[in-house]
């Protein structure tokens, strides 16, 4: 692996660094890398285990750019980061010769605003697959939480109450996939595990009721998905294609057996008056919210004390491995050093 030879990071005021002069036998040029985040103190001494030569320095405040950064910046060619670092215009602007940037994050809508009108140069990959294991966990949990009645148990605890409660099982339920990349493939190969009947909604289904590897019923028809699914999965990235998704009458075709919908992808999906009229107008019969239009979420939104909605802080992608994250990195930086295309490069058309 040509990164274990001669590397040298120094983590500096929110920025990871990096200069591996060595790598020039695999590339003509050298390439240096800044790592824009806030990585934490037992982040970065896990990084310092996988990585020879490293060098730990305090960790500031990674949206300031010291003068004495500008010119580092204006030499480097690779960027890791999270995309909101580029939302600063002395960061951006100060990046006179980046090639690749790499995100930390599988949302790169931060990155899509910063650039609109503008055509970069650079190539862009996101931490694709990075995240899948947790948010399917997130929904799985939140899934068997409902169905099971745990929160209904714990109030009839403090009751000193011992009533039962039916339940519906699994294997007689559907969850109804909208966002099948690969999050959404992890969310529901874990759910057909627990023999749940999974469709999802794909441009690329062949014909509606086809299934793929994981026994999920795909289709390209949305109202087919809505009305069939005890669950709604909203797994869309930030694009202006999915922009209000779910907004106006779309959810009235759930009507029929008023599903939960659970959203874990992005926030401008659907609008909170939506929500609220979906749940009002008995359309859905719960609304589990990880993502919202506005983050954090104002503690004046109605959301918050609607009693049909479970409120969680953006937390289903929770649980970085370093890793992991590591290696999904260097994968990549062994393909661009030797001159070979990158794994998962954004569409700038797309946004993903």
């Amino acid at each position: 692996m040509c990164w274990r030879a001669g590397l040298h990071q120094i983590l500096l005021k929110g920025f990871f660094y990096t200069n591996p002069s060595t790598y020039k036998k695999l590339h003509q040029s050298t390439y240096s890398t800044i790592m824009a985040f806030k990585i934490g103190v037992s982040f970065s001494m896990k990084w310092k285990k996988k990585l020879e030569g490293t060098n730990i320095v305090q960790d500031c405040d990674s949206d300031l750019v010291p003068d004495d950064m500008k010119q580092t910046l204006s030499q480097l060619d690779i960027i890791v980061c999270l995309p909101y670092c580029f939302r600063n215009k002395e960061f951006k602007n100060s990046l006179k010769n980046i090639t690749w940037v790499h995100s930390f994050s599988t949302g790169v809508e931060m990155m899509m605003d910063t650039f609109v009108g503008e055509t970069p140069k650079f190539i862009l990959t996101r931490n694709a697959g990075f995240f899948d294991n947790q948010m399917a966990e997130y929904v799985v949990g939140q899934i068997i939480s409902r169905e099971r009645h745990f929160e209904y148990y714990k109030t009839q605890q403090a009751k000193k109450n011992w009533k039962f409660k039916s339940f519906r099982l699994l294997r007689n339920l559907t969850a109804g996939i909208i966002g099948y990349g690969s999050i959404g493939k992890r969310v529901a190969e874990c759910l057909r595990s627990l023999n749940m009947n999974v469709i999802a909604l794909s441009r690329n289904a062949q014909s509606n009721g086809s299934k793929d590897a994981n026994a999920v019923s795909l289709t390209n028809d949305l109202v087919t998905v809505l009305a069939s699914s005890d669950y709604i999965i909203s797994i869309l990235p930030h694009t202006n294609e999915t922009n209000g998704f779910f907004d106006g009458q779309v959810l009235q075709h759930c009507q029929q057996k008023k599903p939960c919908f659970i959203n874990i992808g992005r926030g401008n999906a659907i609008s909170d008056k939506s929500v609220i009229e979906a749940l009002d107008n008995d359309w859905l019969s719960h609304a589990i919210l990880d993502v919202f239009e506005e983050e954090p979420l104002p503690s004046g939104s109605p959301l918050w004390e609607h009693k049909g909605i479970t409120i969680t802080p953006h937390v289903s992608w929770h649980g970085i491995d370093p890793v992991e994250f590591v290696k999904n990195f260097l994968k990549n930086y062994e393909l661009f050093c030797n001159g070979q295309p990158l794994k998962h490069q954004v569409d700038w058309g797309k946004g993903y």
